[in-house]
């Protein structure tokens, strides 16, 4: 009995936020929203941190944070963030082979065919 009752208080909950949530403003409920999803992905990023997927804990709570507007990191800068734990030695490979022949292999001789 008591499964019956909280079932239909959720019920009469739901009901009563879509009806909310078609009445208000788009903006507004953009913005509701996103704070929703922020906190909710912070939320599961604690969790996964408790059981120890600190893999997956990370990036979740960086974007409910980039969500709630906290953090604003552009996807290049975590590209880099990630090569930089990864295979610390990149940015110096690769602003070494900017140039032609600047090392590792010869420079190209004569047209592209």
């Amino acid at each position: 009995m008591p499964e019956l009752l909280l079932g239909a208080v959720i019920l009469v909950l739901g009901l009563w936020a879509i009806k909310a949530f078609s009445k208000a403003d788009p903006k507004q409920a953009t913005r509701v929203m996103r704070a929703l999803g922020g906190v909710a992905l912070l939320i599961f990023a604690v969790f996964l941190l408790l059981r120890g997927e600190i893999a997956v804990a990370v990036p979740a709570g960086l974007f409910g944070l980039g969500l709630l507007g906290w953090v604003s990191m552009q996807p290049r800068d975590l590209f880099a963030a990630y090569f930089d734990r990864r295979a610390p030695g990149w940015r110096e490979y690769t602003q070494g082979n900017a140039g032609a022949g600047s090392g590792g292999r010869p420079a190209p001789s004569g047209k592209m065919t």
